[in-house]
């Protein structure tokens, strides 16, 4: 049975270390260090409004899920910023059991919407998809390589 408590900023560590495996494995691939991945969570937690959950699998870490209430003219809207699950975990409902939890929260908070940003044709947006999520047909990603 899964818990969840609200992440603060004593967690940064432990949440770190959970990132780096996450995200620096496949399909990501990418290069944390625990510099770097500690600096990304805690500029995320202290924006002043930041929410956060983390999960736990018979009371150890298995995944987090974070971001922050932005207001809109129709209410408050969450940016999910980040979301992983332990890679060994992955596939077994545990994703699917976090982010409901958060949309729980989110609907207590009367937030009218949540929107990220994740890799196209991959795992993740496949796992958004499946959960009804879509794609925004008013607002694009852009990006400029400096």
């Amino acid at each position: 049975m899964l818990t969840f408590t609200a992440i603060t900023e004593n967690d940064i560590h432990e949440l770190a270390q959970l990132f780096i495996e996450t995200f620096n494995a496949n399909p990501w691939n990418e290069h944390w260090t625990t510099q770097t991945a500690e600096k990304r969570l805690s500029q995320m937690i202290h924006v002043e409004s930041f929410f956060g959950l983390k999960a736990f699998d018979q009371g150890k870490l298995c995944g987090l899920i974070l971001g922050c209430f932005e207001q809109y003219d129709n209410g408050p809207n969450f940016y999910l910023r980040e979301f992983c699950v332990k890679n060994t975990l992955q596939g077994k409902g545990i994703g699917t059991a976090i982010l409901k939890n958060l949309e729980e929260h989110l609907i207590q908070k009367d937030v009218k919407e949540i929107y990220l940003c994740t890799a196209r044709k991959s795992t993740a947006e496949l796992f958004y998809k499946k959960h009804h999520y879509q794609e925004d047909q008013q607002l694009c990603l852009l990006s400029k390589s400096l």
